[in-house]
């Protein structure tokens, strides 16, 4: 490289040199010029947050607003924290807790759930308390005077329910129902005492008088000085009219009240015959109105009962052709108006209402909102049950103990506050609008009852606007709610329990009452027995024992020989046991009852009618799944009623002269219309009318016809029949001059599902005078010696207790009686030594009652068929159905479920029949029920699901199957001889010979089986162009006269089976319903 070159290269590197260096230099100067202005950023940003910093500690600390300063150096004012909290909590004091609007929605989510208000959970049962303890799933009973719902959490509990703890929905809200009246889980709900016969019930007014003695409670005036005398005088101490002229005379009362309808009682006795006129008089004037004249036997107690509208202020006992020296021992003289009547027999309601209450108003908050809450503490707050009035927390008026545990609000620490608002189970919610917590509340309430029925407690579907009433309206139950206490029962004060559901009713589906006051939903009707001695005539709920004549502090049976004889109920209030007798606390060995019912203090499950909603929206097709099994396996609870008898005490009705006609009304009837003297004779010839049912004895020719209300009601019905017509059965013969006597009975008020039945046996005339007042219990229609079939199917034992006489009353004896089981018959019995016996024993109830058909919802079951004589088979459901008792023994066919081959169903109405007639029923495959020597009567029916008044139920179409094996006849096919009615037949030559027919009319016919007008095909046989088959080829199944069909009727009816017997056919519902029907 030349010189020139390199010098050159050498000056164009330098040049490059000083570029670089000079943009280095340039750079360094834009570097101190961006760190000089770091260093101003800094002090800008010092400066910016000195200057707010006494700001951001006032924003912390201090209410209302404070100035800020941007980086901008702009100034703007903040809200304060402690101002965004305040604006925060009128919101919602508490995150914790529920507002109005977040609580309501959730109840809207609910009712949307569930079907209505009612219970989502049972809660469970203690596993122990054994089977006959448990009313239902999730309550139970120990015999300790509690009923129990729930179980405790670390006992072993029974039941589907998934708490252990019932759950109940009122109008959206879940209740939590525990620790109820007790510190530990479950529920104890207590009761009021037991009847003692010191309390009235008016029906006019509706009020509960408490007296202060039974004797002044009945009005017992016997011990009293008659308001007026006439010839004779009156010791008081001996209850004794002594006569002392021969001039007509007597003794005057005076009724409760000086006039009015009035009802009086009167047994007396005569020491010689007499007559005695009985008179609607003010005084012992001779020329009164007559209310009754009597010829009375000497030495005869007699018994009168008047109820009549008197014009007089009392009556006159008058003799109008008294002796001297002449006796008259007035046993019971008692008066009461009509309306008035002395409880001794009640059923007292049971029910939870709930209601929103500010928790400000009373300061006071209750875990899960229960006022009964029974614990000291919750989660270590401790509670104290004197904060409100006693009454706020009691089960009812007459509870003065209860007391609910609770916690003053304005006393509780915020960190205490937080335990109970953000647990749900305890309700509480916040209204900003009234600025207040609430608290959704529940109270259990038990109404004493009255003695007469309750009505409505069910009426939960759009219904006429009423309400639950005691007895008659407007004795109508007002609910609680917020009140520090209420007076139970009352007209209409707009907080009573309104039932149904209306445009005026601002409530829920299945609650009572209106969502401004309280609601309410039914959990129970519990029937109680009293205190009372117990004596089958006069007190047949008594639980006492009866006292020692001459030692009243000791006592025994009704019938023991040394005890006082009670003359009426009174009596057995006076002479019961002196030392409570009749109560757990004696025993079940002071207890005068012969039955499994011993104590009057005690809740037996027996006693318990569930009245519980599922408030679950429920599949029909498994509820009725559900539903029939319980029916088939006799766990499905119902009601029944015990009979009180009474015989016709006047063996001589001869008919002579007196019209027999056959009914109208019912063919098979026949009727006899009585002359007036019949019912005034010497002593009082009971009515038809008011009884239940009754047995017609011909004493002459010894038949015996039983005539039932539930069958003839028009028998019964004295508006159509007349009270002097006596029916019965058109094919008893009767003549003339026959005579006849009549075994009356009526049903008893008390209700139970599980029955202490009374069965009375012996010679109606030997009854009428063993027990001239009647007795409890159902006469067994039997004359012969030999073993007697109970009337009701007996359970939980083979024996029953047995108490009997030889001497009209005179003495008695006990013991046991064996009972087959199978055949439900007792060992053999002799009547014929005059002997008169009670038999004692536990049945159950009919859970079924007659009804008209109804559209169903869903599908229907197959056909179900019994004979069993077993419970857990479908023996209680047949004599639910059909008043008849199975008694087949074990058998693979003593049920059995039958497929449904046709369905007539008319779907626009969705009931199971388009027309009711012949041929438009459903159809079944043929039974093949087997039979025994001694045939059992059976019962078959088809299950669905109805509803009710918003309710469902289980409804069940079915008939009486009869066993009838009929003989088999030869018969040629050429052979003109009639075929009989029903009759079978088999052929001996022909196309058909070996062949069994069966005729199905009920008609004879004389056509020869090879007339060419015969069609034959695989069924039977039909004549030229007839539709209905003439015979059928036999099977098995005709010995039952099963014709294959579902009778669809209203109610109850009968209709011929094919062996051309007379049969019942039904339509029944359950009692109680099974659910709360949703759409």
């Amino acid at each position: 490289m030349t010189i020139e070159a390199q010098i050159t290269q050498l000056q164009q590197a330098a040049a490059e040199q000083t570029d670089a260096s000079l943009k280095l230099a340039n750079d360094v100067v834009e570097s101190i010029n961006e760190i000089d202005q770091v260093k101003v950023d800094i002090t800008q940003t010092h400066e910016l947050i000195k200057s707010n910093h006494q700001a951001i500690n006032d924003w912390q600390t201090k209410t209302g607003k404070v100035t800020l300063k941007d980086f901008s150096g702009q100034s703007y004012q903040v809200d304060t924290l402690p101002s965004l909290i305040g604006e925060a909590q009128k919101i919602s004091p508490h995150p914790e807790v529920m507002s109005k609007a977040q609580f309501d929605a959730l109840r809207k989510l609910r009712k949307q759930q569930f079907a209505g208000s009612g219970f989502i959970q049972w809660g469970q049962h203690w596993a122990s308390a054994g089977a006959h303890r448990v009313v239902n799933q999730g309550m139970w009973e120990q015999t300790d005077g509690l009923l129990y719902m729930g179980i405790n959490s670390s006992s072993t509990g029974q039941g589907d329910s998934a708490t252990k703890y019932p759950v109940a929905l009122v109008d959206g809200v879940e209740l939590r129902i525990d620790y109820v009246a007790r510190n530990t889980n479950w529920c104890d709900i207590r009761f009021p005492s037991a009847p003692d016969g010191t309390k009235i019930y008016d029906s006019a007014t509706g009020k509960v008088t408490q007296h202060a003695s039974a004797a002044e409670a009945f009005n017992e005036k016997k011990n009293q000085h008659p308001n007026a005398i006439h010839s004779g005088n009156y010791d008081v101490n001996l209850e004794e009219f002594n006569v002392e002229q021969t001039a007509a005379g007597g003794l005057y009362f005076a009724n409760k009240t000086s006039a009015g309808e009035h009802q009086v009682e009167i047994k007396f006795s005569s020491s010689i015959d007499t007559t005695v006129e009985l008179r609607d008089a003010n005084g012992t004037v001779g020329d009164t109105p007559l209310i009754r004249m009597l010829n009375v036997a000497a030495n005869t107690p007699q018994t009168v009962r008047i109820n009549q509208e008197f014009s007089g202020s009392g009556v006159y006992f008058r003799l109008p052709l008294p002796q001297a020296g002449q006796k008259v021992t007035i046993h019971s003289w008692q008066t009461l108006p009509s309306s008035e009547q002395v409880i001794t027999s009640r059923k007292d309601l049971v029910f939870l209402e709930s209601w929103h209450e500010k928790i400000a108003d009373k300061d006071v908050v209750y875990p899960l909102g229960n006022m009964q809450f029974g614990a000291s503490t919750y989660q270590d707050i401790p509670l104290l049950n004197n904060l409100v009035a006693q009454s706020y927390s009691a089960f009812g008026e007459w509870d003065q103990n209860t007391k609910g545990f609770g916690v003053k609000w304005s006393t509780l620490s915020d960190a205490n506050r937080v335990k109970f608002l953000k647990n749900p189970e305890h309700n509480i919610y916040y209204d900003p609008e009234a600025k207040a917590y609430f608290q959704v509340r529940y109270r259990i309430r038990v109404i004493e009852g009255c003695g007469a029925q309750w009505k409505g407690p069910l009426s939960v579907g759009t219904v006429t606007d009423s309400s639950v009433i005691r007895d008659v309206y407007p004795h109508c139950l007002r609910l609680q709610g917020s009140l520090p206490s209420v007076e139970a029962i009352g007209p209409d004060n707009g907080m009573l329990a309104y039932t149904g559901v209306s445009k005026y009713r601002d409530k829920d589906n299945g609650a009572w009452g209106k969502r401004a006051h309280c609601q309410a939903i039914p959990i129970a009707l519990v029937q109680r027995l009293n205190q009372g001695a117990f004596h089958p005539v006069y007190n047949p709920l008594g639980t006492a024992m009866l006292q020692f004549k001459s030692a009243p502090q000791s006592e025994q049976y009704w019938y023991h020989a040394d005890v006082v004889t009670p003359k009426n109920t009174l009596d057995c209030f006076l002479y019961s046991s002196q030392t409570n007798g009749g109560s757990i606390a004696r025993g079940a060995t002071f207890s005068g009852r012969p039955d499994q019912y011993k104590y009057h203090d005690a809740i037996y499950a027996g006693q318990v009618e569930d009245l519980r909603l599922n408030a679950n929206k429920l599949d029909r097709n498994q509820l009725r799944e559900d539903a029939l099994s319980k029916a088939v396996s006799g766990t499905l609870r119902g009601k029944d009623l015990v009979y009180f008898s009474k015989v016709n005490p006047t063996v001589n009705i001869d008919i002579s002269q007196r019209d027999i006609v056959v009914s109208e009304t019912y063919p098979t009837l026949k009727v006899i219309i009585e002359v007036t003297q019949f019912y005034e004779s010497s002593r009082s010839v009971i009515s038809p009318v008011g009884f239940d049912q009754y047995h017609v004895l011909n004493v002459t020719q010894g038949w015996i016809s039983t005539i039932d209300k539930d069958k003839y009601p028009v028998a019964f019905d004295e508006s159509s029949a007349g009270p002097r017509h006596i029916y019965f059965e058109a094919d008893k013969p009767i003549a003339s001059t026959d005579v006849i006597q009549i075994v009356f009975s009526k049903k008893l008020s008390a209700e139970f599902d599980s029955l202490p039945w009374v069965d009375i046996i012996g010679h109606p005339e030997r009854i009428a005078a063993t027990f001239p007042d009647g007795v409890v219990g159902r006469w067994l229609p039997s004359l012969e010696d030999g073993r007697k079939q109970l009337n009701r199917k007996l359970v939980n034992g083979s024996d029953v207790k047995v108490i009997w006489t030889l001497d009209d009353g005179v003495s008695w004896q006990s013991g046991a009686q064996q009972v087959d089981v199978v055949s439900n018959t007792t060992d053999p019995w002799v009547i014929s030594n005059g002997s008169v016996a009670l038999l004692s024993y536990q049945t159950l109830a009919n859970f079924t009652q007659p009804n008209n058909v109804l559209s169903i919802k869903g599908s229907m079951s197959n056909v179900y068929a019994t004979q069993s004589h077993r419970l857990d088979y479908g023996n209680r459901l047949q004599f639910s159905l059909n008043k008849t008792i199975g008694t087949r023994a074990n058998s693979p066919h003593f049920q059995e479920e039958l497929v449904v081959t046709k369905i007539g169903k008319h779907y626009p109405s969705s009931k199971l029949t388009w027309t009711n007639r012949a041929g438009d029923e459903p159809r079944h495959a043929p039974l093949s029920l087997d039979s025994q020597e001694e045939p059992s009567s059976a019962v078959k029916i088809l299950s669905t699901i109805v509803e009710k008044n918003g309710l469902l139920y289980l409804q069940l179409n079915g008939t009486e199957l009869q066993y009838d094996k009929k003989p088999i006849i030869d018969i040629s096919e050429s052979s003109t001889e009639p075929k009989t009615a029903y009759g079978v037949y088999r052929l001996i030559d022909g196309p058909l010979k070996g062949r069994l027919l069966k005729r199905m009319h009920s008609t004879a016919t004389a056509v020869p089986f090879n007339d060419a007008d015969w069609s034959i095909d695989d069924i039977g046989l039909k004549y030229r162009t007839n539709t209905d088959y003439s015979f059928k080829f036999f099977s098995d199944s005709f010995n039952w006269g099963d014709d294959q069909t579902i009778p669809i009727i209203n109610g109850e009816n009968t209709k011929t089976d094919l062996n051309g017997n007379t049969v019942k056919v039904f339509c029944h519902h359950t009692q109680l319903p099974l659910g709360i029907a949703s759409h």
